[in-house]
């Protein structure tokens, strides 16, 4: 009887053992920068190098104010509506350290040190620390903390969803985040099929405005951010066949001479992010429809502006800006198939697209109105 019990209590240890090593088995990933990095076990305790990261977490994670420890403090403060929302349904975000401001020379590597991650989550390029930041990274990994990079900025529709599968995989989240790569990958496809055969003669020429309405005329996204989202939606980006760099500086000139067919401007933040003086348009959770047409109305009528074929054409649109650094991007994505070619996509309404995102996604429902046009969405 002994002889027996001692059997089932080794084969008990052994279960254990065996589940004990499966929960806490190496996980080795590449990340976006193309470096292996390993972990011992799935990241509990995480640290993100932007605090808008938090929004794109929350599609994996039904608690991300309780798994990261250390964020940047640019959430609240480019975004207030939206960190509003979510501080609403997530309320120790407050409790989240602040690792630094709104750029990287504000991070401190001594901070996140004391926080005691298991991993860093940074961004190839944005406004916290990047894979140029060679001296914090390897102050973090002689602190035994791995640091993962990932993009939602520069190759924007091929990097997001691996950059969801790192993610999922660093937290233990892949089902979930395979879920999502489904869904982001199935709105592309949706895309690409129905242009594929358009000729360039039936390509709308078509320019965005960067923070229209708050910075001088004329910045644009040529090759990276959303910049890539008009030839991949069937249209010709006008910056990307002067410019080569990611961002392009164009005057008014410019803009004339070239005479887009579609005008697209971004909403610089949201709600609450601009001061009395200022009157750029403001999209994202909390926006008023009616009050930011009328602003994106002002804006088309501006000098010069008012010239324009999509400007007399009705063919003006505004973006939430801080799509260019999200895995929610998909929604812009579509937005701008729809823009540019209407009948193809008659049949897809942006606001489902969003909600959809939020239902199959999301804990919790923040709404919010993403896009504008001078004729409605």
């Amino acid at each position: 009887m002994h002889k027996f019990l001692s059997l089932v209590f080794m084969g008990a240890a052994l279960v254990a053992g065996f589940g004990s090593s499966a929960a806490n088995a190496e996980i080795v990933v590449k990340d976006l920068a193309g470096r292996e990095v390993t972990l011992p076990a799935p990241a509990t305790r995480l640290i993100v190098g932007e605090g808008r990261f938090f929004t794109s977490l929350a599609l994996l994670i039904d608690n991300p104010d309780e798994m990261i420890v250390g964020m940047q403090g640019e959430f609240e403060k480019f975004d207030p509506a939206g960190y509003a929302a979510f501080k609403k349904q997530f309320p120790k975000i407050e409790e989240i350290a602040r690792i630094g401001n709104t750029s990287a020379d504000s991070v401190s590597a001594e901070k996140m040190i004391t926080l005691n991650p298991d991993v860093a989550i940074f961004g190839l390029r944005g406004h916290g620390p990047t894979i140029e930041n060679k001296e914090m990274i390897a102050q973090l990994e002689a602190a035994s903390i791995p640091v993962i990079f990932i993009d939602f900025s520069i190759d924007i529709l091929n990097n997001t969803p691996k950059s969801i599968e790192l993610i999922g995989k660093v937290i233990g989240q892949e089902k979930r985040a395979a879920e999502f790569v489904d869904f982001y990958e199935g709105k592309k496809s949706l895309v690409a099929d129905r242009v594929k055969n358009l000729p360039d003669s039936e390509k709308p020429t078509v320019f965005i405005e960067v923070h229209a309405g708050k910075v001088d005329c004329c910045i644009s996204m040529a090759n990276g951010m959303l910049g890539s989202f008009i030839d991949f939606a069937g249209g010709i980006n006008i910056s990307a066949k002067v410019t080569p760099a990611v961002i392009g500086r164009h005057t008014l000139e410019f803009l004339i001479t070239e005479d887009p067919d579609i005008l697209i401007g971004t909403a610089s933040g949201s709600i609450g992010g601009q001061s009395d003086k200022e009157k750029p348009l403001s999209l994202g959770i909390g926006a008023d429809e009616a009050e930011e047409r009328a602003i994106l109305k002002a804006l088309a009528e501006r000098p010069g502006f008012d010239t324009l074929s999509a400007v007399q054409d009705g063919q003006v649109y505004g973006i939430w800006h801080n799509f260019y650094n999200s895995a929610w991007n998909i929604y812009a994505l579509i937005a701008f198939a729809k823009w540019q070619h209407p009948e193809l996509f008659s049949d897809v309404d942006l606001q489902e697209t969003m909600m959809e995102m939020q239902d199959r996604f999301l804990p919790f429902q923040p709404g919010g109105l993403f896009s504008i046009g001078l004729k409605g969405q």
